[in-house]
């Protein structure tokens, strides 16, 4: 097994990111937040249309068809959140978000 050597500031925002999903998971658990959304809700968390878009075109986050049995896509909160708080986040930016960091 390999040793994984991090700065103490990588593992604190590791630590954020896992606190900030599990917070997360457990209101979605308790039924405050849906845990899936729909196109324009993942949308308006990710601040995109077009990055929810590029997002889904790469398979960084894998849209499922509702349960209902409709045309409708239903994208799983949780690996949306995931996607947004990944430290390597800036690999799925566009060059005009990538500049205006």
């Amino acid at each position: 097994m390999d040793d994984v050597t991090m700065s103490l500031s990588q593992l604190k925002g590791l630590l954020i990111s896992a606190s900030k999903i599990g917070a997360k998971k457990a209101m979605i658990d308790l039924g405050l937040y849906s845990a899936t959304l729909n196109k324009s809700q993942a949308a308006r968390i990710c601040g995109s249309k077009e990055l929810l878009a590029r997002w889904i075109k790469e398979g960084v986050i894998n849209p499922v068809r509702d349960a209902s049995g409709n045309a409708a896509w239903r994208i799983d909160r949780i690996e949306l959140e995931s996607a947004l708080e990944s430290e390597n986040r800036h690999t799925f930016l566009n060059a005009v978000e990538r500049n205006a960091k």
